[in-house]
């Protein structure tokens, strides 16, 4: 069996930190959080990962350090050890490994961070990843077809960890369920608990199984339901038209705001 290779990450995740210079921004993931993001990508063993949120790079670190654990696991285990019916039942559903999986990670950078020598010694390290400096809408207005007809029948898993307002981890939500994504985590859910509530609204609505870790921060867990039933599907086009509506509500609102602020301005002069 593979472990979690600590003296790896610890040594990687010192030069990682060491390229910012201290300029770190905000607070970053918990060790905690980070360590069952890690177990889950070695389980599902995804052939893609697609991480909203970077700030100097430690969670895709931890998320890239699982894809190649998960690409040389051996459990040690042979078929003369097991019954053979067990053995072919945990074949038939084990995730496949690809050799090829990949982090696409997505960040506008607000606050400025010296972070490309940390980029280029992910690149070199691991070699599989991907950092995009922009806004995870722009990201997924531009790529969510492409990566569905690429990884169409593969697993993609989505870690949310960039825009922590209402609005911002809405949209990541829903972009991440739209490109595919099977697994999605959601960083922060007891620090932010209208996070939380957020996501397992969407979980309910979107045709997710949902678990709110309520430990440190706190992380949510959606996992995708297979639904095929005509009333299942009625049910998600309902839901998807419940979303839609909120999100038209909110977009209403951010300019009604946007109008009153004027309106001040307007009068003040």
């Amino acid at each position: 069996m593979n472990f979690m290779n600590i003296g790896r990450i610890n040594k990687n995740l010192a030069i990682l930190k060491g390229y910012v210079h201290g300029q770190y921004g905000c607070g970053w993931m918990n060790d905690d959080i980070s360590r069952i993001i890690y177990e889950f990508v070695v389980f599902y063993q995804p052939h893609l990962v697609i991480q909203t949120g970077y700030l100097w790079g430690k969670s895709s670190l931890m998320i890239l350090e699982a894809l190649r654990d998960s690409a040389v696991l051996e459990t040690g285990d042979s078929i003369e050890k097991i019954d053979v019916a067990v053995a072919n039942f945990i074949n038939a559903h084990c995730p496949r490994v690809s050799k090829n999986a990949r982090l696409i990670t997505v960040d506008p950078n607000v606050f400025n961070l010296p972070i490309e020598e940390g980029v280029e010694f992910l690149k070199r390290e691991y070699g599989n990843f991907e950092l995009t400096i922009e806004t995870s809408q722009n990201f997924f207005k531009k790529n969510a077809r492409k990566i569905c007809a690429e990884y169409k029948g593969s697993t993609i898993l989505g870690v949310i960890d960039g825009d922590h307002n209402y609005e911002g981890c809405l949209t990541d939500l829903i972009n991440c369920d739209l490109t595919g994504c099977k697994i999605i985590l959601v960083d922060d859910t007891l620090w932010i608990p209208y996070i939380g509530r957020l996501s397992e609204r969407f979980a309910r609505q979107r045709g997710y199984y949902y678990l709110n870790l309520k430990l440190y921060n706190g992380i949510g867990i959606l996992i995708k339901k297979e639904r095929t039933t005509f009333r299942q599907n009625a049910i998600d086009y309902y839901s998807d038209f419940l979303l839609e509506k909120e999100i038209l509500i909110m977009a209403i609102r951010a300019k009604l705001k946007n109008i009153a602020f004027l309106y001040k301005i307007y009068k003040f002069f």
